[in-house]
């Protein structure tokens, strides 16, 4: 009895983000304890929404919302050929620190994690064996944005688009000032339609793709090649809307 005790104690104490051959439910879990902003109740809650399957189906992708929670965080679990899994979350506004969002000013109430977005899924694929010079890393990420979450690609032709703009009302603990807001966004242009592709995503030049949900826009710097591993992404990612705070 002790002994079983022992092993479940420990499979709950294991950080999510290590390898785990065992069920998206109990992933998920650990996801949790080491991410309480991800809510309670985050078996039930989450749902599997849409997944992608590369390299002749060996390699997956799973994305899981939460249903009940409007602040709409999301988790990915990616699997290897062993079927070995690593869960990345995606969170919204709420938590500027976790995606190092450019051109911000910083604020005491932002939190510190431990991981950035792009360092989680370093990780991943680096846990997993996924990092080599197959180009199974630049696979899953091109998978995770435009498979799973539907990130519009943008491109240079699109500066004047009004949608980067407006003053769009987002959810968000927090209150944008007004000509903060205004600055940030004339920096983000700026910086966002300099040495960006024409067309669609590719090696070679910078790539944007756009988080329409969130407002937010990722800016992938051209890969050296796709035959490569990945040390770095280098992805500078910006914030578009305006938060109203205090909103959940």
């Amino acid at each position: 009895m002790r002994i079983y005790l022992l092993i479940s104690i420990v499979l709950l104490s294991i950080s999510s983000c290590q390898v785990e051959n065992i069920s998206d439910k109990q992933i998920i879990l650990n996801l949790a304890s080491k991410y309480k902003e991800l809510g309670d109740s985050v078996i039930s809650n989450f749902k599997l929404t849409r997944t992608v399957k590369i390299k002749d189906d060996s390699i997956g992708i799973k994305l899981f919302e939460n249903e009940k929670n409007r602040t709409g965080n999301k988790i990915f679990i990616v699997n290897n050929y062993k079927n070995e899994k690593y869960a990345i979350p995606y969170f919204n506004n709420f938590h500027r620190k976790y995606f190092n969002y450019e051109n911000e000013k910083p604020t005491y109430i932002d939190k510190n994690f431990n991981s950035l977005f792009e360092k989680e899924f370093i990780n991943a694929i680096n846990t997993l064996n996924l990092n080599d010079s197959l180009g199974e890393g630049y696979d899953i990420i091109f998978e995770i944005f435009h498979s799973l979450l539907h990130f519009q690609i943008i491109t240079r032709y699109d500066r004047e688009n009004s949608e980067f703009s407006e003053k769009t009302l987002m959810p968000c603990n927090f209150r944008d000032n007004d000509e903060e807001f205004e600055r940030r966004i004339l920096k983000n242009k700026e910086d966002l339609f300099q040495g960006i592709s024409i067309g669609s995503f590719h090696i070679g030049e910078n790539n944007l793709s756009y988080d329409r949900h969130n407002h937010r826009v990722f800016k992938i710097p051209a890969f050296r090649s796709k035959k490569s591993k990945i040390d770095k992404l280098n992805i500078m990612i910006y914030r578009f809307g305006f938060c109203i705070g205090n909103y959940y």
